[in-house]
């Protein structure tokens, strides 16, 4: 093509500068025309490319347009299908929309058949998708509410104006796809973790697979990654100060890989401040001297931490915040401050430990008002429900004692671990708990002031999703088993309201 055409495409276009995204719009044009030309116009593109560069970034920072295919239901037949398969996927399917009216069929609308239809997002990129469904017909029809799970496609166009790194946020889904190449999101919205892909200058496509119940809200967020190698976040949990001593070691700090295609390895932590007693040393966990985190994952880094004072007397209560330094192999390095509580021995604790799997999961305990036997005291092992941070499952037992709460109790120790995900303390679910009354009772058999723990009674309890859990351990050892306590808890999740519903019936 022809210089000539290519300034004719610029000269044809009226007032740009009052178009969104025109320059980008206009670069990536140019930039497939460079593709199929024999005789030049990059001159222009790369002017264009600048200007885009210029008005928009490198990258886009959010997706402001999005086309939405759904909702499709989903039940017991339809749990791993993809509703567009026989389509060519979302991708092939949003394509085709731009050139001809496809139809698709679904049970959830009322004349059976769905189009593309167009949604906004808000000026921080969140879009809210609410299918205009009477579901209050579908409900009383089935007569659960069941049937207002639904799944879909929300696919949304982006501008790279320069090759680079990017690094992608999603939050509210588990997964996206980013021109077909899958990459990791945000389901649980902790609004932290960016994964990297490299992308070339051009218009890219991002895709989403929806699955809610009624309505879906997700945010995603873009920025190039400059010369950033790696990430370190804060960690999700620290082990508690106890009357002025760390009781357990484990610190798992959270590191993000941005480096596409190169991997990081040979780590080095060391710290550079501190305040508050006593003074610490920090080092890698032996297993994870070899460690190394793969371009784009997050992992955890497994730390160990160490009293250095050799004073018989105990410090003073008080906050203490470590400034660790993480470098690698390639002299890059990232320095991130780290705040430990104190707590009095008649309070709840934290305390961290590495599970049967190899991770890094925390607990919270309260040691006993009295004096225990030499045995030790029994623990009341309680398994809190979807959502409840393992602390306030502790906490709740208290009593008032005149105008103060005294938390825990008198002869045993209250044993509240945790472990993130679906799991209803089954499989690692179930393993993770007793884990952590193995550790606590190693714990304090190290500790002088903590009273001795008989891991072999043990009284079960939980509420919802705790309470199963208690009925579950309870059966599963019932050689430790004093007692089961279950609020509020579930023998079969099919018949825990409508949660699981769709594993024994379909609207198919």
């Amino acid at each position: 093509m022809h210089r000539s055409k290519f300034e004719g495409v610029v000269c044809c276009l009226v007032n740009p500068g009052s178009r969104k995204h025109f320059w980008s719009l206009l670069a990536h044009a140019l930039n497939k025309l460079d593709d199929k030309s024999q005789d030049g116009g990059s001159d222009l593109t790369q002017m264009a490319l600048a200007e885009a560069k210029k008005r928009d970034g490198a990258v886009s920072t959010t997706i402001r347009e999005w086309s939405f295919l759904g909702p499709f239901p989903i039940g017991k037949t339809e749990v791993d299908g993809d509703p567009v398969a026989d389509f060519g996927g979302a991708n092939q399917a949003f394509k085709d929309s731009l050139e001809s009216s496809h139809v698709y069929r679904s049970e959830l609308v009322s004349n059976g058949t769905l189009t593309w239809t167009t949604l906004k997002a808000d000026g921080s990129g969140q879009v809210h998708v609410s299918p205009a469904i009477d579901w209050g017909d579908l409900v009383s029809s089935l007569g659960s509410t069941g049937i207002m799970e639904w799944q879909g496609w929300s696919v949304g166009e982006f501008y790279v104006n320069q090759e680079a790194v990017v690094l992608v946020r999603c939050l509210g889904v588990h997964t996206i796809y980013i021109d077909g190449l899958i990459l990791a999101a945000d389901i649980y919205r902790r609004e932290r973790f960016w994964f990297s892909i490299h992308l070339p200058v051009g218009l890219h496509t991002m895709s989403i697979r929806l699955r809610a119940k009624v309505q879906q809200i997700y945010q995603c967020q873009l920025k190039q990654s400059g010369t950033m190698r790696f990430e370190l976040h804060q960690p999700h949990f620290l082990p508690d100060f106890v009357e002025g001593q760390l009781v357990t070691p484990h610190l798992a700090m959270p590191i993000a890989n941005h480096a596409v295609g190169k991997g990081l390895k040979n780590f080095r932590v060391t710290i550079t401040d501190q305040s508050g007693k006593p003074s610490l040393a920090v080092s890698m966990a032996s297993r994870d001297l070899e460690f190394s985190v793969a371009h784009g994952q997050v992992s955890f880094l497994h730390l160990m931490l160490e009293s250095q004072s050799t004073s018989r007397k105990k410090d003073r209560c008080q906050e203490v915040v470590l400034t660790l330094k993480v470098s690698t192999a390639t002299a890059h390095s990232q320095q991130i401050n780290v705040k430990f509580r104190c707590r009095s021995k008649k309070e709840s604790f934290i305390f961290t430990f590495e599970d049967h799997d190899g991770s890094i999961q925390h607990a919270a305990a309260i040691a006993p008002k009295k004096k225990c036997p030499t045995s030790g005291c029994p623990v009341l092992l309680t398994l809190h429900g979807t959502g409840v941070p393992p602390q306030n499952q502790a906490d709740s037992y208290k009593r008032m004692k005149g105008k103060n709460w005294v938390f825990g109790l008198d002869t045993a120790w209250v044993l509240a671990p945790t472990r993130h995900g679906a799991h209803n303390w089954e499989g690692p679910g179930m393993l993770t708990p007793m884990t952590a009354l193995q550790r606590l009772a190693q714990m304090a058999s190290k500790v002088s002031w903590m009273p001795a723990v008989d891991a072999r009674k043990v009284v079960f309890a939980g509420h919802s999703m705790g309470g199963h859990g208690a009925w579950h351990l309870a059966t599963h050892y019932p050689d430790l088993a004093l007692a089961v306590v279950s609020a509020a808890g579930w023998i079969a999740k099919e018949d825990y309201g409508d949660s699981n519903l769709f594993f024994r019936c379909s609207t198919i």
